[in-house]
C-alpha cells in the first residue's frame, strides 16, 4: 500500500507518502527529543500520575453519535478534528490554536445528503507539479461515509448573513470545475483551494463578511517546516475560525463523552500555549523513523501524552450531555498545575 505522509491531515491536506529519508537534517533536528541543557517546556512534576486509555474510557451510553440524515439541512457546516498527534501539529501552524482540522459544507440533494470539501490525494514535497489525478481537489462525499471514523466532529449553522443557496452554488461550481487542492496553502491565491479556504470564500460568495487569514505561528520548528514545504507566510483560514459556539448544533465522538471532547480540546490548547518561539517541536512530539506515514510517525512525547490522558480522566465521571465548558476548563487547568513543573503563559 502507498504510504501516507499526512493522511487525513485535511486543513494542511492528506499529504503523500514520503520516506523518512526525505526529511532534511534541519527538520530531523527539530523533531529530536529534549537535548542536554535545553529548557523543557513540558517537564513533569514528580507528583504526576501515569494514566492510560483504559483509565479514561467511558461507557458507550455516555458517548454521542452523528445526527441522522433526516435531521440535516443544506448549508450546515461539518468540521472534524484528528485525535492523533498530527491533529495537534495541524492546529499549531497558526498563531492562535483552534482545535478543528478540517471543514466541509452539507448539501441535501435529491440523491442523498452530501458533504462538499477539498482535500489532497498526494502532495509533493519536492516541488514537482502533480497530475490532476494525484493532486486532489473539491470533493462530494456521502455524509454517512464522512462520519464513520473515530474523529471528533462538530455540526454548525452557517453565518446568519450568508445565503445558503449562493454558498452552495459556489462550492458546486468548484466541484464541477474540479478545482485543484492547494498544496501550498497559499491564502492569497484562489486558483487552487484548501478546505477552510474553500469554505471562507463560499461564505463570502453567499454574501457573508470577508474573512481574513489567521497569522502564522512564529516558532523555530514551524518556520522551518513552512519553508521546507514552500508554504507562504500569508496566514491561514482556520476551520475553527469559521464556526462559533453560538452556531453549534451538535458535537460528537464515538470515543469521548461530551465532557471529554471539551477536555481534549482544552488540553491541546494547554500544550500549544507551552510552544514558544524557541521551543522545538521535538519536545512536544517525536518522529518514528520506522513508520511509513506522518499520521503513524508523529506521536506525542510521554509527558504531553500523560497530561492528555489525565485531562480525559479528570472529567470521565461527568456524563452530562451538555457539560459546562467552564467546569471542564477548570479541571484541565487543575491537572496542568499538578502535572507540569512550570506553569504555562496565559
Amino acid at each position: 500500500m502507498i504510504a501516507r505522509w499526512f493522511q487525513s491531515f485535511a486543513f494542511v491536506g492528506a499529504l503523500a507518502l514520503v520516506g523518512c529519508s526525505s526529511l532534511p537534517a534541519p527538520v530531523v533536528n527539530e523533531l529530536a527529543p529534549l537535548k542536554e541543557g535545553e529548557s523543557d517546556a513540558y517537564a513533569v512534576s514528580p507528583t504526576s500520575i501515569f494514566l492510560s486509555k483504559s483509565n479514561w474510557e467511558v461507557a458507550a451510553e455516555h458517548r454521542s453519535h452523528a445526527p441522522p440524515e433526516s435531521e440535516l439541512v443544506s448549508g450546515r457546516v461539518l468540521v472534524w478534528a484528528n485525535r492523533e498527534a498530527v491533529g495537534l501539529f495541524v492546529g499549531l501552524f497558526a498563531d492562535k490554536f483552534l482545535p478543528w482540522t478540517h471543514i466541509g459544507i452539507i448539501s441535501v440533494e435529491s440523491d442523498g445528503v452530501w458533504v462538499y470539501d477539498t482535500n489532497a490525494i498526494r502532495i509533493s514535497l519536492r516541488g514537482e507539479t502533480l497530475p490532476d489525478a494525484e493532486a486532489g481537489g473539491t470533493r462530494r462525499i456521502r455524509y454517512q461515509d464522512y462520519v464513520l471514523s473515530d474523529r471528533v466532529y462538530g455540526l454548525y449553522g452557517p453565518p446568519e448573513d450568508v445565503n445558503v443557496e449562493l454558498m452552495l452554488d459556489f462550492v458546486r461550481m468548484h466541484f464541477k470545475r474540479a478545482t485543484r487542492f492547494d498544496a501550498h496553502f497559499n491564502s492569497a491565491d484562489a486558483s487552487e483551494l484548501y478546505c477552510s479556504e474553500l469554505v471562507a470564500l463560499a461564505f463570502e460568495a453567499g454574501g457573508g463578511s470577508k474573512m481574513m487569514p489567521e497569522p502564522v505561528r512564529v516558532n523555530r520548528s514551524f518556520d522551518l517546516v513552512r519553508s521546507w514545504m514552500s508554504i507562504p507566510s500569508h496566514g491561514f483560514y482556520l476551520p475553527g475560525r469559521l464556526v462559533t459556539p453560538e452556531r453549534q448544533i451538535a458535537l460528537w465522538s464515538r470515543v469521548f463523552s461530551p465532557a471529554q471532547i471539551l477536555a481534549f480540546f482544552e488540553a491541546q490548547s494547554e500544550l500549544a500555549r507551552r510552544l514558544s518561539y524557541e521551543t522545538r517541536l521535538g519536545q512536544l512530539m517525536g518522529w518514528n523513523t520506522s513508520a511509513s506515514s506522518m499520521v503513524d510517525a508523529l506521536t506525542l512525547r510521554s509527558a504531553p501524552q500523560r497530561f492528555l490522558d489525565a485531562s480525559l480522566f479528570a472529567v470521565a465521571a461527568d456524563t452530562r450531555r451538555a457539560p459546562d465548558p467552564i467546569d471542564v476548563q477548570r479541571e484541565v487547568l487543575r491537572v496542568a498545575e499538578k502535572h507540569f513543573t512550570v506553569a504555562s503563559p496565559r
